[in-house]
């Protein structure tokens, strides 16, 4: 099954909007990890648990995603903006997300987010 690397993460992308275990089961890779923002690192399984967790999505934005890669391989780096809800707590941000992509299989490998900072205001001395 070959996909495109941009034709995986349409479907990842949907998949965390609709919170769908069923269909994050299809397009993660069985050796799947995905790293937080804080550094936490994340199985297969336990990514998905996030919504049976209480993780809600309001809205799941993919920008500016650029591809590298050769063969059945790409890493992708775009824009991730997020607002929703865990366990009845408000969260939000933007990330950068590194993805790896096994595109002869059309899985997601892994995932990293760090979070984009806000740039450093100047200081007058």
């Amino acid at each position: 099954m070959q996909s495109s690397a941009a034709a995986i993460l349409e479907r990842w992308s949907e998949a965390e909007r609709r919170g769908s275990a069923l269909d994050l089961l299809e397009v993660l890779a069985d050796q799947f990890v995905g790293v937080g923002p804080a550094g936490f690192v994340l199985s297969r399984e336990t990514w998905i648990a996030r919504f049976a967790d209480g993780w809600a999505y309001e809205s799941l934005v993919l920008d500016d995603v650029t591809f590298r890669g050769a063969g059945d391989w790409r890493i992708g780096v775009g824009t991730v903006s997020q607002e929703g809800v865990f366990q009845g707590r408000r969260t939000e941000g933007r990330f950068r997300a590194t993805f790896v992509l096994d595109i002869g299989h059309g899985k997601v490998v892994a995932i990293q987010f760090t979070p984009i900072a806000e740039p450093p205001k100047t200081v007058k001395i």
